[in-house]
């Protein structure tokens, strides 16, 4: 559609330049200069139909386009219809900016299926073909997982319940020697000194340093 809307063709001219031919896209564009268009959106179903087609047979697992595979619930049924085509293929479109979704129409209703791409960036997910058998798997009455788990947690705990209060205390009692075998040294106490007290006289001491000196009293080296 691309090349076809961007094409010249011969039927498309003017008037005024008749050795010129237009695109349908320059003659859409055209009209509006030429008289009061209104531009109408177009909706989903026209959108879809006009998207590139593909022709596939819808397989087991879905439809195949380029590595991807996409699926719908509707295809299971829609696997055991007659295309109508004259090939035997379903028209599937695709958005070429969207490669993670695909459109075919059902025969019957008209209605444009959309298919969810199963291995888009499936290397982006761990585990994503296990995922997918399992979840493909049909539901049992009685999950084996959950009941091996609660199997588990009630045992775990069971065993937990004795040996919970002796390992806590073993811990602690741990802790608290560690503690007291790596304490830091505290210094030692600061106590006030003791007030002075005074010294007694000795004997060869008479008492006193000095004496008074009168008029008239002679020194010894007198």
């Amino acid at each position: 559609m691309r090349v076809y809307q961007r094409t010249p063709h011969r039927e498309l001219r003017d008037r005024d330049l008749p050795s010129r031919c237009y695109s349908p896209n320059q003659m859409y564009t055209a009209l509006f200069d030429a008289g009061a268009g209104i531009p109408v959106p177009i909706d989903e179903a026209t959108f879809i139909s006009l998207m590139r087609p593909y022709a596939r047979t819808i397989q087991s697992d879905g439809i195949h386009i380029e590595n991807l595979t996409y699926w719908h619930d509707d295809l299971v049924a829609l696997r055991k219809l007659t295309p109508p085509t004259k090939d035997g293929k379903w028209v599937v479109r695709r958005d070429p900016y969207d490669p993670d979704r695909v459109w075919v129409q059902h025969p019957a209703t008209g209605e444009w299926l959309e298919c969810v791409s199963e291995s888009y960036r499936r290397d982006g997910y761990p585990f994503a073909s296990g995922l997918r058998l399992l979840r493909d798997m049909p539901e049992a009455d009685g999950i084996p997982a959950e009941e091996w788990a609660t199997e588990q947690l009630a045992r775990t705990s069971s065993a937990n319940n004795g040996q919970g209060r002796a390992k806590r205390s073993e811990k602690a009692h741990a802790v608290r020697a560690r503690r007291e075998a790596e304490a830091e040294p505290r210094p030692a106490p600061v106590t006030s000194p003791a007030p002075p007290t005074a010294k007694p006289p000795s004997a060869d001491q008479d008492g006193e340093d000095f004496a008074v000196l009168r008029t008239g009293d002679r020194l010894w080296n007198d």
